[in-house]
């Protein structure tokens, strides 16, 4: 036997004031687990049921009618509920008087005194919830026969299989009314004849009648009643993780002090879904909410498989991973091949860079002084070239920034430095050889010469010192003294 809901859906996790307000039928038999058989049964007989008395009989299926009651026990055990939680036998007989008037007997309140049979706290939690028209919404709708728009009335429908039984079984602070429907051969009545539908339509309209010229009385809320607000999921106080809050009444013995655990926001790679770890570029880590749900008993296959099973189908369930990310474990790097660090440049230059890294390289950029300058998207070298006497004189720093395929960053850098002269540059050099001498003449980017070096690869041939001349963009040099070859 498999319970099912009225509606033949499962609703997930829900609150107890949800799942008694709308007649969810799972809840309360996990409920009835919950609490035991033997429990539940001397608290009905504490609340004057006198038929539940072969326990032998029963399981988990009473709460959905698997026992006989009668109705006028459940109106005087839900009258218990609006009493505080006191009990008092049901008195049939208030007076026996004789057709001359004279009184025989006559039940006189003052004279009996109702025992505490439930926690007014508690009784106080039930007639809150089953008065809570917004509450049961979710199965009755708004509008329905179970509400009335000027007091507060607690109720609860009940309807067994095969519409064989349908009740409504309300009260107030005044009264408290049962209502059974179906037939006295225990034949099934047509479909769809469930309680709201058949019951609650005849005890709504005798509440009405008998409650219209009544006072207007709420439940009496005793002191320790507490109304806390607290995580949806866990039932304990919301953390800043705890992304819906509902508020509840909650007796003095079961108002939380534990924050939410169950909600939980982890630091992970975004790539690889594993826990960051200070390896982990920032540019891949995110901050992910989890959700870690159990049943009420977590070490019990038979109550917690179901439940994870039908959280992971429905993505309710999210735990947070527990593998440490380990996709850059080995970090890159990346070095300057030309120039190196303090080295002085003052014209146009070849930027080169060396990269160690496990992923391919999608660009490399440069920049000096925070500003952009060139970038590269070939390696392995990934050169580029930029004209350093742009610079103003003195330091600068140089910054290569490498991205890899994932979008990852990272860099290097070294100084630099540039003066106000300029490196000397020749071209179109002629050579003119004579018989013991060679005549050299080429072109340079300077306007004025002072010194001049001539050399082979081996040794210094000559030099020229001639401060006091301005050369022109021709140079000519005689060098004399060269080797028969």
């Amino acid at each position: 036997y498999s319970p099912d809901n009225y509606n033949g859906n499962f609703s997930g996790p829900v609150t107890i004031r949800h799942s008694l307000s709308n007649s969810l039928n799972i809840p309360a038999v996990k409920m009835l687990g919950l609490v035991g058989l033997k429990n539940a049964l001397q608290t009905a007989r504490d609340l004057g049921i006198s038929t539940l008395n072969d326990p032998d009989r029963y399981g988990l299926s009473l709460v959905l009618g698997g026992g006989e009651v009668m109705p006028i026990e459940m109106a005087n055990a839900f009258a218990t509920f609006g009493n505080q939680g006191r009990y008092a036998p049901i008195t049939p007989i208030l007076k026996v008087e004789l057709p001359n008037g004279e009184v025989l007997d006559e039940y006189k309140p003052d004279e009996f005194n109702p025992k505490q049979v439930i926690d007014d706290q508690i009784a106080f939690l039930i007639s809150d919830i089953l008065s809570d028209n917004q509450a049961r919404t979710a199965v009755f709708g708004f509008t329905n026969n179970l509400s009335f728009s000027n007091r507060p009335v607690a109720v609860k429908t009940g309807t067994t299989q095969e519409f064989r039984d349908a009740w409504t079984v309300g009260y107030s602070p005044q009264i408290s009314t049962a209502v059974w429907v179906g037939n006295a051969d225990n034949k099934a009545m047509n479909k769809g004849a469930d309680g709201s539908v058949v019951a609650a339509p005849i005890w709504h309209q005798f509440m009405q009648e008998y409650l219209s010229d009544k006072e207007v009385v709420n439940f009496t809320r005793p002191n320790g009643v507490k109304q806390v607000k607290v995580d949806k999921l866990s039932n304990k106080l919301p953390s800043d993780n705890s992304p819906e809050t509902i508020f509840d009444w909650f007796a003095s013995w079961q108002i939380p002090n534990d924050v939410d655990d169950i909600h939980v926001k982890v630091k992970i790679n975004r790539l690889n879904g594993k826990l960051a770890t200070d390896r982990t570029p920032s540019s891949l880590i995110e901050e992910k909410l989890y959700s870690d749900i159990h049943s009420e008993k977590p070490k019990d296959p038979n109550w917690e498989n179901p439940v994870i099973d039908w959280a992971e189908k429905n993505g309710l369930i999210n735990r947070p991973p527990t593998e440490k990310d380990d996709m850059y474990s080995s970090l890159p790097t990346l070095t300057f091949l030309y120039p190196t660090n303090d080295q002085n440049i003052n014209n146009q230059q070849t930027l080169k860079v060396n990269i160690d890294s496990k992923f391919s390289i999608k660009s490399v950029r440069y920049a000096i002084d925070n500003v952009e300058i060139a970038s590269s998207n070939s390696g392995p070298s990934y050169e580029t070239s930029y004209d350093f006497s742009q610079l103003s004189t003195g330091k600068h720093t140089l910054v290569a920034v490498a991205t890899d395929q994932n979008n990852v960053n990272f860099s290097n850098q070294i100084n630099i430095t540039t003066s106000d002269s300029k490196t000397p540059e020749i071209n179109n050099i002629k050579i003119l050889p004579t018989s013991n001498s060679i005549t050299v003449t080429f072109s340079s980017n300077e306007n004025s010469i002072s010194y001049i070096n001539y050399s082979t690869n081996q040794s210094i041939l000559s030099s020229k010192n001639n401060p006091e001349s301005n050369y022109s963009k021709e140079h000519s040099v005689v060098i004399a003294g060269l080797l028969s070859n």
